[in-house]
C-alpha cells in the first residue's frame, strides 16, 4: 500500500489487473520482513510504481547513510526526492582479489547501507556479477575466465545433473556460500532485499551473438540449472529473506525459465529508451505474452526511465525502475532521463519515493490492491531536452567547432598539435573528450613524423578506433601507439620522430561542438590546453571547421535536440532500422576514417521495421548511417 499523507490508501481494484499476482512469495518459509516487501510490490503493482536507482561508487559520500551516497545523491539533485529502492552489487564478494582489504570493505558496505535503508523505510536490491569461480582473472566475461562451466554438470539426452564431485562444482557451491552468509547477516538484522541472480543470461545469443557473462555461455540449461542451485541451496542454508528476481535478457526468452516456483519478479534491463515510451510498452507486452500475468514485471537496470502518463496510458505500469549509476564509468545513466521528465515522475502520485514510505516497523499485509491512482502531467507536456554539464571554463579544455551541414563524407576533419619537444618512450596516448551534441561522432589519432627518416613525413594512424561519443558523453579516449598499418600490413609506430599529433574528427553529418581536455601520454602531459599557442590548429580538410578555441570561450555547450522516434540498432549481422515516417531512405557503410565503403539501401520505405544484412562484409570496425527526411543517424558496429 502506499502511504500518502500519512493514510495508508485502500480502494478499488488495479488499473493493471491483478488476479492472478499471489500476495505472498514463493518462498514459503519467507521470514517475516520478506513476506512484508513482497506484498508490498504485489498490492502496488499495476497501479503505482517504485523509484531507485542503482549504486556504484561507494569511496565517496556516506559508508553509513544511504542517502548520502554518490548516487542516490545524484538522484535527488536530478529530481528533488529519494527513491525508494537502491541498487548493490556483490561483485567484489567472490573471486580473485575478494579477500583483499578494499574488496572486503565495499562488500561490507554495501550490507551496512542495505540496513541503513531497511531502516528508512526503503527497498534494497542485490545483483551479483559473478567473477571467475576457478579465480584465476577479475572478469565474469566467457572470453577472458579459466572457470570451466561444461565441468560442472552432465547434459545428455535432455537430462541434466550436477558433477558434485568435479572441482568446479565446488568452485560454485563455495561462492555460493559465500553470498548466502552475506545475505545471512542481512536476515539476522530482519532486512529483506530483492535479490536478482544470474541476470542477462542470453546476451546477444538469441540474435547470432554470444552470451555476455560466464553464467549464459553453454546456452540455457546449464544457466536455468544454475539458477535453481543458488536458491536450493539457499533455502538449505535457511536464507529466507529475499524476494526472487528472475532477470532473462529478452522478454522471450522462455527456454531459460527456471520455474514459476523459483522467482517472484520478472524484470528487464532496458537501456536506450529515449522516449521514454515504447521500449517499456511493447516489452511489457512482449512478457505478457510469454508468461502470462501470473507475476510482478519490473525493470532491474535502465538508462531513461519509463514515464508514468505512459505507462497509464498503455496499461503497463512496471513495478519498480532502477537507472544504473553515474558513479563509475563514462556514461551517466540517471543523467540520461531529462530533469523535468525526472521530476515530473517523481512528484507524481502514483511513483513511490521514500518519503512516502510506511516504514516496515508499521506495514501491515493486506489482500487489498492500492487504489489506482490519477497522473497529474502529460509527457507531451514536458521539455524532455537533456541538458549537459558545460566543462569549467578557464585552464584546461579546447572547444573545436564543425558547422553544418556537416563533416566532409571522405576523410572528416584533421585538427594538428606540433610537439614542443621530442617525445620518447610513448606508448600510448590518451585524450578526455566531451560530446554535448544529440549524434554520435568518431575520434581518432595520427602521428605525423618529422621527414628526418625513411619514409619521410610518413603518416602512422593508431590502430585504437574504440573512440567513439554518442550523444551526451564523455569518456576519455586511449590510443594504441606502438603500431599502425599500412596496406593491411602492420609495423612499428616511429613514436621517436613525432612530428605532429593529429586528431580525426569524423562521421558524416555531425556538427556541432567538441570539447578537448588532459592531451597526455604515457609518459607525460603533451598539452594542457591552456592558452592558444598550446591547442591543435587546422589540419588538412577543413572544409566544415567552423575554429578552434581555447576554453575560454563564452558560448554555452548546446542541449540535446529532441529525439526521433526512428530507432538504429545492431543486432548479429544486421542493422535493424525502425522508421517513423514514410519517405526516401538511404542506409550506408563507412570505415571509421569515415569513408563510404558500402550501400546497403536507397530508396523509398514506409513507416515500420527493416532489416539490412551485414554478411558481406568483411571483418572489422564500421559506422552505419541512416539518412532520412532530412535526419541523420549513425553508430559503430562491429562485423565478425
Amino acid at each position: 500500500m502506499k502511504l500518502t499523507k500519512g493514510l495508508l490508501i485502500f480502494g478499488l481494484a488495479a488499473a493493471t489487473s491483478q488476479a492472478a499476482i499471489s500476495y505472498a512469495p514463493v518462498d514459503e518459509n519467507a521470514t517475516d520482513a520478506a513476506k512484508k516487501l513482497y506484498n508490498f510490490l504485489a498490492v502496488n503493482y499495476g497501479t503505482h510504481t517504485i523509484s531507485g536507482v542503482m549504486t556504484g561508487d561507494l569511496d565517496k559520500g556516506s559508508a553509513t547513510d544511504v542517502t548520502g551516497t554518490v548516487d542516490v545523491k545524484a538522484m535527488k539533485d536530478l529530481s528533488g526526492k529519494n527513491p525508494v529502492l537502491v541498487g548493490f552489487d556483490f561483485l567484489f564478494a567472490t573471486g580473485l582479489k575478494s579477500d583483499d582489504s578494499w574488496y572486503q570493505t565495499y562488500t561490507q558496505k554495501t550490507i551496512t547501507l542495505a540496513k541503513d535503508l531497511w531502516s528508512k523505510g526503503g527497498i534494497p536490491a542485490f545483483t551479483w556479477h559473478w567473477k571467475d569461480p576457478a579465480g584465476a582473472v577479475e572478469s565474469y566475461k566467457p572470453e577472458e575466465i579459466s572457470f570451466k562451466f561444461e565441468n560442472a554438470y552432465t547434459l545428455s539426452g535432455g537430462t541434466f545433473s550436477w558433477n558434485t564431485s568435479s572441482t568446479e562444482y565446488g568452485q560454485l557451491i563455495r561462492d555460493i556460500k559465500i553470498i548466502a552468509g552475506l545475505f545471512k547477516e542481512l536476515q539476522d538484522a530482519g532486512v529483506a532485499a530483492i535479490w536478482r541472480p544470474l541476470h542477462e543470461a542470453s546476451g546477444n545469443i538469441k540474435t547470432g551473438g554470444v552470451a555476455w557473462f560466464w553464467w549464459g555461455m553453454n546456452d540455457a540449461d546449464p544457466c536455468l540449472n544454475l539458477y535453481k542451485l543458488i536458491y536450493d541451496e539457499f533455502m538449505a542454508a535457511g536464507v529466507h529473506n529475499l524476494v526472487w528476481d528472475w532477470n532473462p535478457q529478452n522478454a522471450d526468452d522462455k527456454n531459460w525459465n527456471p520455474g514459476n516456483d523459483k522467482y517472484d519478479v520478472i524484470s528487464l534491463d532496458l537501456y536506450n529508451a529515449s522516449d521514454y515510451t515504447s521500449k517499456y510498452t511493447s516489452n511489457f507486452a512482449t512478457l505478457k505474452a510469454s508468461f502470462g500475468s501470473d507475476k510482478i514485471f519490473a525493470v532491474s537496470e535502465n538508462g531513461p526511465i519509463p514515464d508514468m502518463s505512459a505507462m497509464k496510458k498503455a496499461n503497463t505500469v512496471w513495478s519498480w525502475w532502477m537507472p544504473w549509476y553515474d558513479s563509475w564509468g563514462d556514461t551517466k545513466f540517471i543523467s540520461q532521463t531529462a530533469p523535468a521528465v525526472m521530476k515530473a515522475n517523481m512528484a507524481d502520485p502514483c511513483t513511490i519515493t521514500l518519503d512516502e514510505m510506511p516504514g516496515w516497523d508499521k506495514y501491515t499485509i493486506s489482500t487489498t490492491p492500492a487504489a489506482d491512482c490519477a497522473v497529474a502531467y502529460s509527457l507531451d507536456t514536458l521539455d524532455t531536452t537533456i541538458p549537459v554539464e558545460k566543462p569549467e571554463l578557464g585552464d584546461g579544455w579546447m572547444k573545436v567547432t564543425v558547422k553544418s551541414p556537416g563533416l566532409n563524407a571522405t576523410d572528416g576533419i584533421l585538427i594538428d598539435y606540433e610537439v614542443k619537444e621530442k617525445q620518447t618512450g610513448i606508448n600510448s596516448v590518451s585524450i578526455k573528450v566531451k560530446n554535448p551534441t544529440a549524434n554520435g561522432v568518431w575520434v581518432g589519432l595520427a602521428i605525423v613524423t618529422d621527414g628526418d627518416g625513411t619514409p619521410a613525413w610518413q603518416w602512422e594512424m593508431s590502430n585504437s578506433n574504440d573512440c567513439w561519443l554518442n550523444g551526451g558523453d564523455e569518456k576519455t579516449c586511449t590510443f594504441d601507439m606502438t603500431t599502425y598499418t599500412e596496406k593491411t600490413v602492420d609495423h612499428p609506430m616511429d613514436v621517436d620522430r613525432i612530428f605532429k599529433y593529429t586528431l580525426l574528427i569524423s562521421t558524416e553529418g555531425w556538427y556541432g561542438d567538441l570539447y578537448f581536455s588532459e592531451f597526455k601520454s604515457n609518459v607525460g602531459v603533451i598539452s594542457d590546453f591552456s592558452s592558444s599557442d598550446k591547442i591543435f590548429v587546422p589540419g588538412d580538410k577543413v572544409e566544415n571547421l567552423e575554429g578552434i578555441y581555447v576554453n575560454n570561450s563564452t558560448d554555452a555547450i548546446r542541449t540535446f535536440a529532441k529525439v526521433s522516434a526512428s530507432k538504429l540498432s545492431i543486432m548479429g549481422k544486421n542493422v535493424m532500422l525502425t522508421t517513423a515516417t514514410t519517405g526516401n531512405v538511404s542506409v550506408d557503410i563507412f570505415a571509421m576514417n569515415g569513408r563510404r565503403i558500402a550501400t546497403l539501401f536507397q530508396g523509398n520505405l514506409f513507416a515500420g521495421t527493416y532489416a539490412f544484412s551485414l554478411a558481406d562484409m568483411p571483418k572489422g570496425n564500421y559506422i552505419v548511417r541512416v539518412k532520412e527526411a532530412g535526419l541523420t543517424t549513425t553508430q559503430p558496429v562491429i562485423v565478425k
